[in-house]
């Protein structure tokens, strides 16, 4: 990071507070002055922000190509484990019936025997 850190010290202070900064600066009337100071800021950071972005090109390339391939992966996942949920619903009728049906007989049998 190549920035100087020293002109955005008003910004990156966790306790910043925009409707104060405003007001002194509004108090000052130097509002023109320091609306220049922020646009050179402000080109300042998509300087660095450009600069940042070409220099790691390759690497935010294949991160989102990366992105691309987990979504893949996630995609292929979740079509897996409806079928693997269908599949499941099915057995688990299959087993659930003729459970049902002993449970019945057992309680008819249960009952002939009192």
């Amino acid at each position: 990071f190549f920035l100087n850190l020293e002109s955005f010290n008003d910004f990156i202070d966790d306790d910043f507070d925009i409707k104060s900064f405003s007001a002194n600066i509004l108090q000052t009337k130097l509002v023109a002055d320091y609306l220049q100071h922020l646009n050179e800021l402000i080109r300042t950071l998509d300087a660095e922000i450009k600069q940042q972005v070409s220099s790691n090109a390759p690497v935010l390339f294949r991160q989102a190509s990366s992105i691309g391939t987990i979504e893949d992966v996630l995609e292929n996942m979740q079509s897996r484990i409806g079928s693997l949920k269908l599949t499941v619903d099915r057995i688990s009728s299959k087993v659930t019936e003729p459970y049902n049906k002993i449970l019945v007989r057992k309680f008819q049998l249960t009952r002939l025997q009192v």
